[in-house]
This record gives C-alpha cells, sequence and structure tokens, in this order.
C-alpha cells in the first residue's frame, strides 16, 4: 500500500462504504499504518468524522488514529479534537491514549487532559 497510496484510496472509499464494523476498523487501521502524514491529515480526519463510533471496533480504532496524530502532529490532532467530529468517548480515549505515549512532553499531556469532555454514564 506505501508505495500505491493515491491509488489505494478509492479502494479505502469502497471499503469504508460498505459500512460493516470491521470494514470501517479495517480502513482506520490502513489510514493508521500507512497514511500518517501530514498531506494525508485531511483524509483522515474526514474518515474520523464519517466513522460509526458506536461499534466497539470502530471506536478503538479511531481512538487509536487520532492519538497516533497528536503524536506525531500535535497540532493538527489538537484540531481534530478541538473541531469536535468526534463523539465524546472516542474524543477522550483518544486523548488517554496519546496521553500515555511518551512521545509527547508533560505540557502537552496537561493539555490534551484539559480537553476531556469526561462523559459520565447514567
Amino acid at each position: 500500500i506505501k508505495k500505491h497510496r493515491e491509488e489505494f484510496l478509492p479502494v479505502l472509499e469502497e471499503i469504508f462504504s460498505r459500512g460493516g464494523e470491521f470494514y470501517q476498523r479495517y480502513v482506520l487501521v490502513v489510514l493508521l499504518g500507512d497514511y500518517i502524514e501530514e498531506k494525508y491529515i485531511p483524509v483522515i480526519k474526514e474518515y474520523l468524522k464519517r466513522s460509526d463510533t458506536e461499534k466497539y471496533y470502530v471506536h478503538m480504532a479511531a481512538a487509536w488514529l487520532e492519538a497516533e496524530v497528536l503524536v506525531k502532529y500535535y497540532d493538527y490532532g489538537v484540531h481534530i479534537l478541538q473541531s469536535g467530529i468526534l463523539p465524546p468517548k472516542t474524543h477522550d480515549k483518544a486523548i488517554q491514549k496519546a496521553r500515555e505515549s511518551f512521545r509527547l512532553t508533560k505540557e502537552q499531556k496537561g493539555f490534551l487532559q484539559s480537553l476531556k469532555i469526561k462523559i459520565r454514564n447514567g
């Protein structure tokens, strides 16, 4: 995929559009593994926005993908969080995962903590 990223984007769209939990998870994980570059941030953001994070495995993949964007492209990742495209549960899980990374500074982790939505059940 890495050698043919542009050509593979329509295939990812076709797979994602099938709508099933594992089709969406697959696309998010491929983005995580092969598309974490600045030029693909808009593509990543669009897939995060469209993901059905009510499905557990989609939720976890979306959180993992956003956490990796935060680690590698912190400002873009913060922008995604602040745009409100992620449901609260996925938003907070992404922050949790990013804060567990050794690749962010203490200050970055503190700021991310301030962005948590902290939804309570029932």
